[in-house]
C-alpha cells in the first residue's frame, strides 16, 4: 500500500480572538476580568476578540498564565492568520483578465 503525498492545507483561517472569546465563555471571564487578569486595557481584549488587534508575544504569556494554553499555540495561530490575510491580499493584486477578451480589443480602450 503506498502512501499519499497530498498534504490538505485550508483556505482559511480562523481569527484568534475566536479562540480567546470560547475560552472566555467556558470560564465564565467576561472581557473585562481577563483585561484586569492580565493587566491590559479591555480595548485590547475587545480589539483581539474583534480580530482588529494582533496577539502580540507579551500577551501571549499573559493567556498563557491566565488560561493555561502554552503562548506557542496563541503566537501560531496569529501567525496563521496573518499569513492567510497576506494571502488573500496577494491574491486580489493579481487578478485575471475576464475571459473572452481579445489582447487588441484590450489594448483600444
Amino acid at each position: 500500500m503506498s502512501k499519499s503525498t497530498r498534504k490538505w492545507t485550508p483556505d482559511y483561517a480562523s481569527p484568534p480572538g475566536w479562540l480567546l472569546e470560547e475560552y472566555l465563555e467556558v470560564r465564565g471571564y467576561s472581557q473585562a476580568e481577563l483585561a484586569r487578569r492580565c493587566g491590559l486595557s479591555l480595548k485590547l481584549i475587545s480589539d483581539i476578540i474583534a480580530g482588529k488587534a494582533q496577539i502580540e508575544p507579551e500577551t501571549a504569556l499573559q493567556f498563557e498564565e491566565v488560561f493555561g494554553l502554552s503562548a506557542t499555540v496563541w503566537e501560531n495561530m496569529e501567525a496563521i492568520y496573518q499569513l492567510q490575510l497576506d494571502k488573500e491580499a496577494e491574491a486580489k493584486k493579481v487578478e485575471p483578465k475576464p475571459k473572452g477578451q481579445s489582447l487588441s480589443a484590450s489594448r483600444a480602450s
